[in-house]
């Protein structure tokens, strides 16, 4: 299944196969803007700009709950890997936690100014990454407390994904470039250079041995994590703002 969302209020799902309509979902007040499944498939959250979480489930397309708290438009949404929290950033400068059991806020962080987009769980939900201008900042997911702050990026950070067992994480700026990083040191592992414009999205395949970048340039990369090489581009015609690897890491999107 794909899950669009930012045209209207709605949330629509698409069959992958045959590209019909599977099911559009009401629940927002206002403009849908990012959406996340949950890792095991089951469940769907959508932020809006009328500062609201919801979550479906994936089997019914029923609404199960709604988070409010949020001052300003929600700019992203993403599950723990257990299923049980979601993470969310909004243009009112703060991070927070919400459960899914106890159906309320957990914890607030409040950066503030947060990039659109870039937030995850580390691989054992006890980490967040959040990106903040040019830096990556990671925080103790149940204190709030702020462990380290990566920099290396010379304009504002526009994405951001997390290798699978937590290790290392990839940037992607204005700058044009791709950063890997080291999470236990903090250190640059590699610059990975080629894109000559924004790079809107990058994205671990499932072993994070391979990297996808996508740029405005009209071109997604693809990388190897082990060298820094560019193994293979692919050209546009126009700019690209999405990419990510299938899970089995065969395919693009």
């Amino acid at each position: 299944m794909i899950a669009a969302a930012g045209s209207n209020t709605s949330v629509t799902i698409y069959d992958i196969s045959s590209g019909d309509i599977v099911a559009t979902l009401e629940g927002h007040t206002g403009m849908t803007c990012h959406v996340g499944f949950s890792l095991c498939g089951t469940l769907l959250a959508c932020g809006s700009d009328d500062g609201s979480i919801v979550v479906w489930d994936c089997e019914t397309w029923t609404r199960m709950q709604t988070f409010r708290g949020h001052t300003a438009i929600v700019l992203s949404v993403s599950f723990s890997r257990d299923g049980d929290k979601i993470l969310s950033t909004s243009d009112d400068g703060t991070v927070r936690v919400w459960s899914l059991v106890t159906n309320m806020e957990e914890l607030k962080i409040a950066p503030g100014s947060i990039n659109s987009g870039c937030e995850r769980f580390n691989n054992s939900d006890d980490t967040i990454v959040v990106t903040y201008d040019r830096m990556i900042k990671i925080y103790d997911a149940h204190t709030g407390e702020l462990k380290r702050s990566l920099a290396d990026h010379t304009s504002q950070l526009g994405c951001m994904d997390c290798s699978q067992d937590g290790s290392m994480l990839v940037s992607g700026s204005s700058d044009c470039k791709v950063v890997l990083w080291d999470v236990a040191s903090g250190s640059v592992l590699r610059e990975l250079l080629g894109h000559t414009s924004v790079v809107f999205q990058v994205c671990f395949n499932a072993d994070a041995s391979r990297i996808v970048s996508s740029s405005w340039d009209e071109t997604a990369r693809i990388w190897d994590v082990s060298t820094g090489e560019c193994l293979l581009t692919l050209r546009h015609l126009s700019g690209v703002l999405s990419c990510c690897f299938s899970e089995d890491g065969s395919k693009v999107v």
